[in-house]
């Protein structure tokens, strides 16, 4: 799991938050070398359990490797949620309930069922895409979706917006 630290740093819960989450290159340290690197690319760390401090921007974890190899992406970035999208997303998406946010970023950021870059081809935007516990109106679950920015020549990938759609909404991501 991955809490954040008075600082915004991410940590693990295994050391009681006194060492930060490292990046992949120090996690694949941590494994024996007889392990074949396609297996440690493809271990997911549990990171769906997320602090949003709703007053601020925040600084999420690194997205997992192997979402890195389906976005086409040779470099890891930290995941940016500006306050400024906080706000925004709040107003046009009303339907997403504040203590909901946490859940469905990291969820669908760090645990997605789908990833799908998006129509606009001059744009680096994909969708995360997660069938979540939601129900809607009628009972059928909800997907949680999230935005993101994967421009490479910023410092962070961003988070553009995030927000639930139904089954036959998520056919026309």
């Amino acid at each position: 799991m991955a809490w954040q630290d008075k600082k915004g740093h991410f940590t693990n819960e295994e050391n009681d938050g006194k060492e930060c989450l490292h990046d992949i290159k120090s996690l694949e340290n941590k494994y024996n070398s007889d392990i074949p690197k396609e297996q440690i690319n493809t271990k997911k760390e549990n990171k769906s359990i997320i602090h949003i401090d709703f007053n601020k921007d925040n600084v999420l974890p690194e997205l997992n490797s192997k979402d890195l190899i389906k976005l086409g992406v040779k470099k890891n970035k930290k995941v940016l949620l500006k306050k400024q999208i906080i706000d925004i997303n709040e107003n046009k998406h009303n339907d997403v309930e504040k203590s909901d946010i946490p859940w469905l970023i990291g969820e669908t950021l760090y645990n997605s069922d789908d990833i799908i870059k998006g129509k606009n081809k001059t744009n680096n935007y994909y969708s995360f895409i997660k069938l979540m516990e939601k129900k809607d109106k009628k009972g059928n679950k909800m997907f949680g979706v999230v935005l993101l920015d994967i421009n490479e020549t910023n410092d962070y990938f961003e988070i553009v917006h995030w927000h639930w759609v139904r089954q036959r909404s998520k056919k026309s991501i």
